[in-house]
């Protein structure tokens, strides 16, 4: 588990964390993370819980967040993603709760 909630850190969320092979639990929750979402986290395949809310993230969620198939907590309230939920997002089977309140998601 990795939480770096309310820590008021700022710019884009570093490389890395998909390297992070048994991190299950991702929270940065109110901060100021900005720019697009890695590509490198959607190797982070043991992720349960991926909450990143409270921040100005932009850009689109990838296809690639099926490969994160252990989710069972997707919390992205509160950014600036944008673009479509991809359709295959239906895949993940384990998802519990997920939130993109306050985005510009269409």
């Amino acid at each position: 588990m990795l939480d770096f909630s309310s820590n008021e850190f700022s710019g884009n969320i570093s490389r890395g964390f998909g390297g992070c092979s048994k991190l299950q639990i991702l929270c940065a929750s109110h901060n100021n993370l900005s720019g697009s979402l890695l590509e490198d986290i959607y190797n982070a395949t043991k992720l349960e819980e991926l909450a990143l809310p409270l921040n100005s993230l932009n850009g689109a969620i990838s296809e690639r967040i099926v490969k994160l198939a252990n989710l069972t907590i997707l919390d992205f309230y509160f950014n600036h993603l944008s673009g479509v939920i991809p359709i295959n997002f239906g895949k993940l089977s384990k998802l519990k709760f997920m939130n993109f309140d306050f985005n510009n998601l269409e």
